[in-house]
């Protein structure tokens, strides 16, 4: 009886592997085209995006009710639009609430359009 080696006759050996094949030219896997500033170093925006919607909903354990949910994902795209925008969210709800003292805050619809533009 054979010892257990990883090799049957007439057969090649188990663990033996292919070559190595050369690795390609660099050119191949980048596209060289000029940054512009505002791009971000990354693309996963959609995931950052949504990243505190899933988190906060982990953490409270959901809500109870349909407008709860509608009430939670308002209020985190709000606060999300805001931070992009560089403007306060408690600010900006401070502003919206009316609360006395609170300096105005533009229209979000208003600065999207002039970051847009």
């Amino acid at each position: 009886m054979l010892a257990s080696t990883g090799f049957s006759p007439g057969r090649p050996a188990i663990d033996a592997r292919p070559p190595a094949q050369a690795a390609p030219p660099p050119e191949i896997h980048t596209v060289k085209r000029p940054r512009k500033a505002r791009d971000p170093l990354h693309t996963n925006g959609s995931q950052n995006d949504i990243r505190a919607l899933v988190t906060k909903r982990k953490i409270s354990g959901g809500t109870v009710g349909e407008a709860g949910k509608i009430a939670r994902d308002t209020m985190l795209d709000l606060m999300k639009t805001c931070a992009k925008l560089g403007v306060s969210y408690y600010r900006f709800l401070g502003n919206r609430f009316h609360v006395p003292g609170v300096l105005p805050v533009p229209s979000l619809a208003g600065l999207i359009a002039q970051a847009a533009g």
